[in-house]
């Protein structure tokens, strides 16, 4: 039997023959007409004695009417639909149809299928076809085509030999992938393949700012089928954030029991439940095994109740009140902080990489000094710090026997050094600073001198311009001094 259709987004359409020799599936809805004073008397033998009915009491008064006085037999088609035929069928069938359900009235037409671009045709088609011919409108309006998981020629990866490739297609197959993965390709599971706070803690406050800005763009990425980036903006999230800084941080608030960091302990205790909870949710989606393993296993809020699987919970939306762009900003100068102090450990210490050294940070404001004085034990923490001074410029002088590292035009951290200063390499460093310092400084000059800039610029343009060099000017005379006091030391 043969269906044709030609839908306005499709070409060079061609008939599409439905029956199969399955052992399975659904059978032919066609009857034989098999006439008693027929002289041929196989199956088929006639065409137009087939007969294409709802059911076989349907077929039998239809063969009544049309062969009227004659005695006949009917025989179902042996042969079952074709698998995509039934497929193009699957959003009406699930639903009840052809009865008026309730769940047809609801769910159909459905919003989104997502299916890979491969079975365009053979699926996606045919169910647009069926669904306007038999539900009266398309099945769905938006069609998410996912990436396909491919070696590095191009072939699926698994059970080559379970499917129906050409044996010298097969050959080619199994070569690509001996070459690629000489040892097999490792099992996984399918996750690893689909892959109200207000806290006096800088910490808490910003792990809880950087979650509000990780649902909005996971949201929006869903909501525009950008999945890749939805994932990334997760995966960032638990792993740089939440793990690489905010556990970190608050280890220190569990490693005893002190009773004068009881309320902060309380704090962090609550801001870790509300990001387990949360992130989990926002993961789900991604990860719906391993979330939905971890959700359960989470301890529940006292007097509270929540829904039975993590998979019938609300997903995350922002809450307001969690952002908080001032401490989002702390946390920026903390963290590029650390990574200095992190730089210098491992230049000075090497090996001796547990030993904890004390620290200076030399700032060049009152503004950073502050924020830097005030998260004194984020730093402290996270950069496995000894003790931590906050030294002002034009106040305090820069401390000796120490290697140096800008952190910006506002910030330079020293790290005290056990035993003797090697001077000639952060000389050498200082050198290179400088030069980059004169590099940005000549850029700019040329920009600020160039014809026609004070005629053609905005003033403030012009006013940011001038503040840029005069912080590189800053900048340089600073390093200026350290040159001069390592030559000192030598």
């Amino acid at each position: 039997m043969w269906l044709s259709a030609v839908p306005l987004w499709l070409e060079n359409i061609h008939d599409w023959c439905i029956s199969r020799q399955l052992w399975w599936g659904h059978r032919i809805p066609a009857w034989y007409v098999a006439l008693e004073d027929d002289e041929l008397k196989k199956l088929g033998s006639y065409d137009d004695h087939w007969i294409v009915a709802r059911d076989e009491k349907d077929a039998q008064a239809e063969a009544s009417k049309r062969f009227a006085g004659k005695k006949f037999e009917l025989c179902q088609d042996p042969d079952v639909l074709d698998t995509w035929f039934s497929s193009g069928l699957f959003p009406l069938s699930v639903l009840g149809w052809p009865d008026e359900t309730d769940d047809l009235k609801a769910f159909y037409p459905t919003s989104v299928l997502e299916t890979g671009h491969d079975i365009l045709f053979f699926w996606v088609a045919r169910m647009v076809m069926l669904g306007i011919k038999l539900g009266g409108d398309v099945p769905f309006r938006k069609v998410y085509l996912h990436p396909m998981i491919r070696d590095a020629h191009g072939r699926l990866h698994k059970r080559l030999e379970e499917g129906n490739l050409d044996p010298n297609e097969l050959a080619v197959a199994k070569a690509g992938q001996m070459k690629d993965f000489p040892n097999g390709i490792a099992e996984c599971g399918a996750d690893a393949l689909d892959l109200h706070l207000f806290l006096t803690q800088l910490s808490c406050q910003w792990i809880l700012s950087v979650l509000n800005k990780a649902i909005s763009r996971t949201v929006a990425s869903l909501d525009s089928y950008d999945f890749s980036d939805g994932a990334s903006t997760v995966y960032s999230w638990w792993q740089y954030q939440f793990c690489d800084v905010f556990i970190e941080a608050i280890k220190p608030y569990f490693a005893g029991d002190d009773p004068a960091i009881a309320s902060e302990r309380s704090s962090a205790q609550h801001a870790l439940w509300v990001c387990l909870e949360t992130g989990l949710r926002l993961l789900h989606p991604f990860m719906p095994f391993v979330t939905e393993e971890l959700w359960q296993r989470l301890p529940a809020v006292k007097g509270s109740t929540r829904k039975e699987s993590i998979m019938l919970s609300e997903y995350p939306s922002s809450v307001e009140c969690w952002t908080n762009e001032r401490a989002e900003n702390e946390m920026d100068l903390v963290e590029s902080t650390v990574k200095c102090l992190r730089s210098l450990r491992a230049e000075v210490l090497g090996k001796s990489k547990n030993e904890r050294l004390p620290a200076f940070a030399f700032c060049q404001t009152d503004a950073v000094g502050e924020i830097i004085w005030s998260h004194e034990f984020e730093i402290l923490t996270l950069a496995s710090l000894s003790s931590l001074k906050v030294l002002l410029s034009g106040k305090d002088e820069a401390p000796a026997g120490c290697a140096i590292q800008n952190v910006n035009e506002n910030l330079i951290v020293y790290l005290k050094v056990q035993g003797t200063l090697d001077a000639e390499a952060e000389q050498e460093k200082i050198k290179n600073k400088m030069a980059e310092i004169q590099k940005q400084q000549e850029k700019l000059k040329k920009i600020m001198n160039a014809a026609g800039y004070q005629e053609k610029v905005p003033s403030h343009i012009q006013e940011d311009n001038a503040a840029k060099l005069a912080k590189l000017l800053q900048e340089f005379e600073f390093f200026q001094k350290e040159s001069t006091r390592l030559d000192e030391m030598k």
